[in-house]
């Protein structure tokens, strides 16, 4: 059975196992609250983040990096492209404002050449 632990406490481990630390150094002072007065200081839980929610990222910033669709099928190792494009790429209003540009900018440039 795997030992599970949040991606804090991970970071946290990495840390402390790296710099030699006097005992009783609370790692969260330094890193996460660095300059904020004590009682002005509130932790708020990190949302549940899997390994898998990194798979969604990495297709989607590979298909937005413009990475061919069928070389990305074949690395995420999905049957079927479809999988690829509706299930792991999440659009954004920025992207398809850029892609919206691109197309705006080419066709006053074709039409600045006639």
């Amino acid at each position: 059975m795997r030992h599970r632990t949040s991606i804090l406490e991970t970071i946290k481990e990495m840390v402390v196992g790296r710099c030699n630390l006097p005992d009783g150094f609370d790692v969260n002072d330094y890193v996460f609250f660095q300059g904020v007065p004590t009682k002005q200081r509130t932790v708020k839980p990190l949302p549940h983040i899997t390994l898998h929610v990194f798979r969604h990222t990495f297709c989607t910033n590979m298909a937005n990096a413009g990475m061919d669709i069928n070389a990305l099928q074949y690395v995420m190792g999905h049957s079927d492209v479809g999988v690829t494009l509706n299930v792991y790429t999440h659009a954004s209003y920025e992207r398809a404002a850029e892609q919206m540009a691109k197309i705006w900018n080419f066709k006053a440039d074709a039409q600045g050449k006639k």
